[in-house]
């Protein structure tokens, strides 16, 4: 699903790429706007130690965080909306998000106007995968009618990986040559480089 929230009608320009394949270029019709038409104009992370949320406080979705999540809405029709309030849902085969609460009320939006509304809350479990984008569907509903939207949520994460290890078996555990050999008692030293996009806290090893 590409979210895609143009402001004019008229023609767009589509642009798909990948990794080691060809470049396809096409262009979609965007149509007038109907009088009825309200679309997600925005997103918001409350991550502070402040209940619901529970988190550092960057303003970011990380892996193990409960997060304040505030959709903006915009009415890009030509009559009020009125009585809007919407309804979340992911696409999460993993399971890794548990959406704690799942409706935010928005009220009346004037056309052309945006609404925040009142906060999502989100749990995102501390083992969720390197990169995880999940999208996020809305359900709109109104006086006027129904509408559907979806949004993306970047959550980011550590990802430790081996950089490098040395071997001490200095006398009198072992003969010191820096090699793993019977009868020795070595310390075993590894190093961890984090290509995440988050700082890991508290980090374990075990062998």
């Amino acid at each position: 699903i590409l979210p895609f929230a143009p402001e004019t009608p008229g023609p767009a320009l589509l642009t798909v790429h990948r990794s080691n394949y060809a470049v396809y270029t096409t262009t979609v019709n965007v149509l007038s706007t109907p009088a009825t038409h309200v679309y997600a104009d925005g997103i918001l992370v409350d991550d502070d130690a402040i209940a619901p949320s529970d988190g550092d406080g960057d303003d970011l979705a990380d892996a193990g965080e409960s997060i304040e999540f505030t959709v903006t809405l915009r009415n890009g029709g030509t009559v009020p909306l009125t009585g809007v309030f919407a309804v979340l849902s992911d696409v999460d085969p993993g399971g890794h998000l548990t959406l704690t609460d799942n409706s935010a009320m928005y009220g009346t939006i004037n056309p052309g106007g945006v609404n925040s509304g009142d906060p999502f809350v989100i749990a995102i479990a501390p083992d969720a995968p390197y990169a995880f984008q999940p999208v996020l569907n809305l359900s709109i509903v109104t006086n006027q009618g129904t509408f559907a939207d979806a949004v993306v949520l970047p959550i980011r994460r550590s990802y430790l990986e081996h950089l490098s290890h040395t071997v001490d078996d200095a006398p009198p555990r072992g003969d010191g040559d820096g090699r793993v050999e019977p009868d020795e008692e070595i310390w075993y030293r590894i190093a961890l480089r984090n290509t995440g996009q988050e700082t890991g806290f508290a980090v374990k090893a075990g062998l």
